[in-house]
């Protein structure tokens, strides 16, 4: 365990380093919320991932991880509407119509769960 906080802290410091010298990089700072999340520092991958789509409002993975967030910090109606956006932005995406209907289950609105895992 001791080795995989380590390697968080890390990244996590070397992604710091990496948004001070491209603030307008928003793959950096999707990085940087994965690893956040990762870490369990989730009001901090917040911030990351919110940077990210204001950076690139059309990043339909960084709106995927940010339902993720948002539902690990039991705040599910946002989440609802990151994975409906991400599904907007890229309907394709197997991995957001799976995190909305779980999503869905965490909200307790099961009868909406297996429509949107279907991809309907």
């Amino acid at each position: 365990m001791f080795a995989a906080a380590h390697e968080h802290g890390e990244a996590i410091e070397s992604l710091l380093i990496a948004v001070r010298i491209g603030p307008n990089d928003a793959l950096a700072q999707y990085h940087l919320g994965l690893e956040y999340a990762e870490s369990g520092r989730q009001e901090e991958a917040l911030i990351a991932l919110k940077r990210a789509i204001t950076l690139k409002p059309n990043y339909s993975a960084a709106y995927n991880q940010l339902g993720v967030v948002r539902d690990e910090l039991g705040q599910y109606e946002a989440a609802i509407q990151s994975f409906a956006k991400a599904i907007t932005l890229k309907s394709d995406q197997a991995e957001s119509y799976n995190n909305l209907g779980v999503t869905y289950c965490h909200a307790g609105r099961y009868p909406e769960a297996p429509q949107s895992s279907s991809g309907e």
